[in-house]
């Protein structure tokens, strides 16, 4: 994946199907996944974090979205 940077936006091109997935960036992330069936699974990502997806085929898109680090503590 290229480099994305605060306020960007991101569809992630090519899952193959039965290989596992680690997305984890640097910062908070947004991710949305929508299967072939309808369903959205959405939350966010926080920073040096991980979330493993496995496409079995049914992921049709799965978008990331990048948050600025903001200064200071801040409840997420």
């Amino acid at each position: 994946m290229d480099s994305l940077f605060p306020g960007d936006k991101s569809q992630l091109v090519s899952m193959e199907i039965g290989k596992k997935y680690n997305l984890g960036f640097n910062r908070l992330v947004r991710f949305e996944i929508t299967t072939s069936g309808g369903s959205i699974i959405s939350g966010f990502i926080p920073a040096n974090e991980y979330l493993e997806v496995t496409n079995g085929g049914d992921i049709t898109s799965a978008d990331i979205n990048i948050h600025d680090i903001q200064k200071g503590p801040q409840e997420v």
